[in-house]
């Protein structure tokens, strides 16, 4: 069984220079998104007295990448491999918080 996924490793076709755009502009949006959402979450450590702020900001931000999420849905849902993307990532995320650095 592994000879067969290395063979299907090894015939793997190279990426277009159109397709790495198209995943680093991706990449880049899911970044940006994630950079504001902390910003406005975390704002609330720098400035007193505002919780009605920082809670607007936290719900507005979260209404903003879901719709992000909904909108970019269907170019996501070609991804080939995204169960497995998505497993590697909890696994990650999972070991950072049990080593505390999250």
């Amino acid at each position: 069984m592994q000879y067969m996924q290395a063979s299907k490793l090894a015939k793997m076709k190279k990426l277009s220079v159109e397709r790495f755009n198209q995943l680093v502009g991706i990449g880049f949006i899911a970044s940006f998104a994630t950079l504001i959402d902390d910003i406005v979450a975390y704002s609330a450590v720098f400035v007193e007295d505002s919780i009605m702020f920082t809670s607007a900001g936290i719900i507005a931000a979260t209404i903003l990448e879901i719709y992000v999420a909904i909108y970019a849905s269907e170019k996501l849902a070609r991804i080939k491999y995204k169960d497995e993307i998505a497993s590697a990532g909890l696994v990650v995320l999972g070991f950072l918080i049990l080593t505390g650095i999250i």
